[in-house]
């Protein structure tokens, strides 16, 4: 099947073409280019999940910090009232 796609060649060694036939198989891709598009894929998508769970800890963070922010204005008011009331 023609495509538009760049073509990559290696050469792995015997034990690296053998694992790579093992995932083809476990994964029932039709094809060893399949196979080690597939595997590429998920490397890089493991590479970019520290970056995204880092994401989503600095918004809980700033989420956190808006809920603080808030707590503390209430609480400021409270003493202003309670002050006053002195």
């Amino acid at each position: 099947m023609p495509t538009d796609n760049p073509r990559l060649v290696a050469y792995p060694d015997r034990a690296l073409y053998e694992r790579l036939k093992q995932y083809q198989e476990d994964l029932g891709l039709k094809t060893l280019s399949k196979a080690a598009i597939t595997a590429l894929e998920d490397y890089f998508r493991q590479l970019d999940m520290p970056k995204k769970a880092e994401d989503d800890e600095i918004e809980s963070i700033k989420r956190e910090l808006a809920q603080l922010r808030q707590r503390l204005e209430q609480l400021s008011q409270k003493v202003v009232r309670l002050e006053q009331q002195l």
